[in-house]
């Protein structure tokens, strides 16, 4: 017996991914605000005097609504292989931002920074902050789009 296997095609209002990516950027800032606070005590160290909590939390905000932007123009047409695309690209982008934190001079040699501007523990200071932002974007974002609430 043959039976036609039909590939579900799921379609979600823009109205969704706004919500997604407003709220992963509210989680985001929360927890990397959260590790901004605990991290200099479990790590002993200092952050540098141009990053705030302001700094942070804008920087953390801003990033999922962005991805969640690119995730809707990936997915409007196909959810499934967009979503893909949306997953193997945020891999990749966490992928590049962490390997930057380890090479600063690039940004110095780019002129993004000055040799004075890198503090000398600077991957231990961002790549908490990274990886939140990472994981949100990988999962929390696809996970209420794709739910079945709306």
């Amino acid at each position: 017996m043959e039976q036609a296997i039909m590939a579900t095609h799921h379609t979600y209002t823009i109205w969704k991914y706004i919500v997604a990516g407003f709220l992963a950027g509210l989680i985001t800032a929360a927890l990397n605000n959260i590790l901004f606070f605990f991290l200099p005590m479990l790590l002993n160290f200092e952050y540098p005097l141009i990053l705030d909590e302001m700094a942070l939390s804008l920087g953390s905000f801003f990033p999922p609504i962005i991805a969640t932007i690119f995730y809707y123009f990936v997915s409007s047409k196909n959810y499934e292989k967009g979503t893909k695309v949306y997953i193997s690209l945020v891999m990749i982008g966490f992928l590049i931002s962490i390997g930057v934190q380890f090479f600063p001079e690039q940004l110095i040699n780019t002129g993004f920074l000055q040799a004075g501007d890198i503090p000398h523990n600077l991957a231990l200071i961002t790549v908490p902050f990274h990886v939140t932002t990472a994981l949100v974007a990988l999962i929390f974002i696809p996970k209420f789009v794709g739910s079945k609430e709306d």
